[in-house]
């Protein structure tokens, strides 16, 4: 059986780093990507069974990835992960098709059983 792929774009190093190590010491494949442009610019050459999108990015921010990532991917669940609070934030996500948004900072948990609930719906 083959390890669930899990594309992650963050634009921030040294937590895109950290999510993918802990990403891969988990069981899963990564692939990472330090900007939306660097994702959607490849995006028909890979595929993954989730998407962990950072919300604000400079050039593409996430809903744009998103977009993007949905014509060629349209099953791909995606997760954004976001500093910013804001209820609309997280509405403006979710109406847009994100299976879920994730607060930064967030426990290593609380990633993984939202990784685990939304691939589990998706098996």
């Amino acid at each position: 059986m083959s390890k669930p792929v899990i594309a992650i774009v963050e634009d921030e190093e040294e937590l895109r780093e950290n999510l993918c190590d802990f990403l891969e010491f988990k069981g899963y494949e990564v692939l990472c990507f330090d900007s939306g442009d660097a994702a959607v610019a490849g995006c028909g050459d890979w595929k993954a069974d989730l998407a962990l999108l950072d919300y604000l990015m400079p050039g593409l921010n996430g809903i744009e990835v998103m977009k993007r990532l949905k014509e060629v991917h349209p099953d791909m669940p995606i997760v954004f992960l976001t500093a910013s609070s804001q209820g609309m934030v997280k509405e403006s996500a979710r109406l847009k098709g994100a299976e879920a948004v994730i607060l930064k900072p967030y426990s290593p948990n609380e990633l993984i059983e939202t990784i685990e609930r939304i691939l589990s719906r998706t098996a």
